[in-house]
């Protein structure tokens, strides 16, 4: 949902962007923007339970636009459990989803039938399934956030994972991500880039804004996790942020209408400034996937804090995080069972059951979730593109690594889209697998 009006406030810091300017990196698909665009196609069928294909191919139609322009997408999903600081929005969309059903199966207007069908409409774990099964028979890597996409996708944006995220969710710019593509087209392939060093241009005459300040600003606006006081959008919250100067917002949000210099009163409800905290820290603390270290901070928690002090943004884990490395995207198969049993999305070791005799027991991972051996990326060299002899139409772009294994030097490639080896700077160690790493002499250039 994001930022009621921020957009067009932040249309001095909006520039057009093409494909052809993304030739050659990486980006990041809030893949919600793509579902549901693809789902209220058939939005009907969906609804009914018809069978349709025609929401998957939306999406997967997008990807191969990206493909074929040399753009490499990372999907980024939703996590199964809804976020404690936006229980009562998620309640409030779902009371809404049962309320359109029945309208649109009752009106005689076709005209309101769709759109009743449109708003009836739920991504299931089902639509999910379906879109990541077939990203992965183009080797299209995907995350599943543990909670909400949009803070997945400012991590991987913050730690240079990708150079762009594609979404239409404003809320992302809050969360910190670097550069945002926001109304793209696909059939023009253009689109809407707000980049976070841009952001002071739409705000004129604030000599001391901040990425925190913008933070406050569009909190006070109203978002997901906060309500706005009545009568507060874009342009007065910044004005009172502006005015506000270093003075502790918490204790002088009471005082709105003196700060801003007018004698309008306006009602602060009780208890707003705690409200106010909490949404800033689920911004900035949200808990997010880290591929090497598991479930952390978005950004690390302030000093004497921690995640047991911010159960609103986290999961519910202990300070230390749980997860395997060896698993480092979250499986199709946890997704699944996290939805049907609505039990909590945490790490499960399966390390000592005997699965030999149930093959069918064998979770649905990603590339990167199969048994690995620990290396050490010694030096990363240059990109170049391998077309494989018997599918000539078919082209992967590779990166030059030296590794070290079990002691010894080796050259070696990596897919370019295996984002693990571009967040680290050289030396550093990871899980490689024969199935997203070869030797050179392997390579047929």
């Amino acid at each position: 949902m994001g930022i009621k009006t921020l957009l067009p406030v932040l249309a001095p810091s909006t520039q057009q962007i093409n494909i052809k300017d993304m030739k050659g990196t990486v980006v990041g698909i809030d893949a919600s923007c793509w579902l549901h665009k693809g789902a209220f196609a058939c939005a009907k069928e969906l609804v009914l339970g018809l069978p349709t294909d025609s929401h998957v191919n939306f999406f997967m139609s997008c990807i191969d636009c990206l493909l074929h322009n040399d753009v490499t997408p990372v999907l980024v999903f939703d996590g199964p459990r809804t976020l404690p600081a936006k229980a009562a929005v998620a309640a409030e969309r779902k009371r809404k989803r049962a309320l359109a059903k029945p309208n649109a199966q009752t009106t005689t207007d076709p005209l309101k039938a769709r759109t009743s069908y449109t708003a009836a409409v739920e991504i299931t774990p089902a639509i999910v399934d379906r879109v990541i099964e077939a990203s992965k028979e183009r080797e299209v890597d995907y995350v599943v956030a543990p909670y909400e996409a949009d803070a997945q996708l400012a991590f991987l944006s913050m730690n240079g994972a990708v150079q762009y995220i594609i979404s239409e969710d404003s809320d992302l710019l809050v969360f910190g991500a670097k550069q945002v593509i926001y109304k793209y087209d696909k059939a023009t392939g253009s689109g809407q880039l707000i980049t976070q060093n841009n952001l002071h241009l739409s705000f004129k005459d604030f000599p001391d804004f901040s990425l925190e300040k913008f933070r406050m600003i569009c909190i006070l606006a109203g978002c997901d996790y906060l309500k706005s006081i009545f009568g507060i959008g874009p342009n007065m919250a910044t004005a009172f942020v502006k005015a506000l100067g270093d003075r502790n917002i918490f204790q002088e949000i009471y005082n709105l209408g003196a700060i801003l210099g007018t004698e309008r009163q306006y009602k602060v409800p009780d208890g707003y400034p705690d409200g106010l905290k909490k949404a800033m820290n689920t911004f900035k603390h949200q808990t997010v996937l880290h591929p090497d270290e598991g479930y952390v901070p978005l950004r690390p928690y302030p000093p004497g804090v921690s995640a047991v002090d911010m159960d609103y943004a986290r999961l519910p884990l202990g300070d230390k995080p749980v997860f395997d490395p060896r698993k480092t995207w979250a499986s199709v198969q946890m997704l699944n069972t996290t939805y049907q049993s609505d039990a909590s999305f945490q790490y499960q070791d399966d390390s000592d059951e005997d699965r030999s005799s149930d093959s069918s027991q064998e979770p649905r991972h990603n590339l990167r979730s199969r048994p690995a051996q620990l290396a050490t990326v010694i030096a990363l060299g240059n990109t170049f593109k391998l077309t494989i002899p018997n599918f000539p139409v078919i082209s992967l772009t590779l990166l030059h690594a030296t590794v070290s294994v079990d002691g010894h030097l080796k050259p070696a490639v990596f897919r370019a889209s295996d984002h693990r080896v571009l967040l680290y700077p050289t030396p550093f160690d990871i899980f490689i697998r024969d199935s997203c790493m070869m030797t050179v002499d392997d390579v047929e250039q």
